[in-house]
């Protein structure tokens, strides 16, 4: 059956070097996941940035479907594809916060079962504002203003993720103060 549908899908869905598998939407990927594994479907992704980039935009825009991959396919994801998705996942607090948190409770029950590897999945990580890093100083204080007002908004479900997002802004600001603080040249939004 399996090889029916791959013929019949093939079209669509090549999973051979350097060849195209079609559009990339989460239907796909759901449906590539359940018929070839998780770990081929990563290694499509990790072949094609820009099929990449279209699963971390989704992810990012806070869209539930794309949402709804991480758990899927966050296994198999290697260490940067780890800090993509941890980065998407926390700009998709500021437009669906309630279901990014779902997602990330969802990942901190798989990490505690050593489903990740990596171990670089989970709310303390979405909730900690990742993008510090790599990003502007004017664009991560945009972003933490937004984020506040979002989780502000699901009371007693975002509290948590907030007062770890808040601790982090503090941390940043001190490292600020104490000049020892080095922002990135990425831009948000």
């Amino acid at each position: 059956m399996k090889w029916a549908a791959l013929f019949i899908l093939s079209p669509f869905l090549i999973f051979s070097s350097g060849k195209s598998w079609g559009t990339v939407t989460p239907e796909n990927i759901t449906y590539a996941v359940s018929e070839f594994g998780a770990d081929k479907m990563m290694e499509v992704l990790r072949k094609s940035d820009t099929q990449w980039y279209t699963v971390i935009a989704g992810i990012a825009r806070g869209e539930e479907p794309w949402l709804n991959l991480v758990p899927l396919i966050g296994a198999e994801a290697d260490e940067k594809q780890t800090g993509d998705v941890m980065t998407a996942l926390s700009f998709a607090l500021v437009s669906n916060p309630l279901t990014t948190l779902q997602i990330a409770k969802r990942l901190d029950a798989r990490a505690e079962q050593g489903i990740y590897a990596l171990g670089r999945f989970g709310t303390e990580i979405v909730c900690g504002v990742p993008m510090t890093l790599d990003y502007t100083r004017a664009s991560t204080l945009k972003y933490y203003s937004q984020v506040r007002q979002s989780l502000e908004k699901t009371g007693d479900k975002g509290a948590a993720c907030l007062a770890l997002i808040t601790s982090s802004m503090e941390e940043i600001e001190s490292e600020e103060r104490r000049e020892n603080m080095t922002w990135g040249a990425k831009t948000w939004p």
